[in-house]
């Protein structure tokens, strides 16, 4: 199952809290621009004001093939925000378990689960975070039936397989390499610590 969110977005040009009441035709000329270099069918913003008064500006459409205007209604895909919600979840759960960035992921999940590790240089949740754990930027499991839905399939099981079979090319903390497979690693080691469901 797809994860799905209203985004709101506040973009970080925006300046001081007054000006949050306002979107001028500047702000609304660069939206559209990003939108069209990045080729971003619809983008919906909520400004939510210290009184509580929200405002709704949407621009574009449902897709680039589909002419639907978006609104504030308008279901969005996650994506990789959650990594955002994940990497500050982690800091919640730190502060409140005592755990330190650098504690190797063997002491989180155990004996039952095999992490690669590299010349005695182990992965830690630092490492996760920060795309230096080597590994990839997808498991090589992954065989979606739905491209449009890739992960929906993608069990816990499966991805404890492939943690224990992969050989890391480099050492944890060596080196950046964009990894939406260590993010899902980070969320199984999310529920570990925290004993919740992500």
């Amino acid at each position: 199952m797809k994860i799905y969110l209203l985004i709101a977005v506040i973009l970080p040009f925006i300046g001081n809290v007054s000006t949050f009441a306002q979107i001028n035709p500047e702000f609304d000329a660069y939206i559209e621009k990003r939108m069209a270099v990045e080729r971003i069918p619809g983008i919906s913003i909520a400004l939510i004001e210290s009184d509580g008064t929200v405002t709704f500006h949407n621009y574009g459409t449902m897709g680039l093939e589909n002419a639907k205007p978006v609104n504030e209604h308008t279901i969005y895909e996650s994506g990789s925000i959650t990594k955002t919600f994940s990497s500050g979840l982690l800091r919640i759960l730190m502060d409140q378990y005592d755990i330190s960035p650098d504690i190797p992921l063997r002491e989180i999940f155990g004996d039952d689960v095999s992490i690669p590790s590299k010349n005695g240089i182990e992965i830690t949740l630092e490492h996760l975070v920060m795309h230096t754990s080597g590994l990839p930027r997808l498991p090589g499991n992954l065989d979606p039936a739905d491209v449009n839905d890739p992960y929906n399939e993608y069990t816990p099981e499966m991805l404890f397989e492939f943690l224990g079979s992969y050989e890391l090319p480099r050492y944890p903390g060596e080196e950046f390499e964009y990894s939406n497979y260590a993010y899902m690693v980070l969320g199984q080691a999310l529920q570990a610590i925290s004993g919740k469901s992500f």
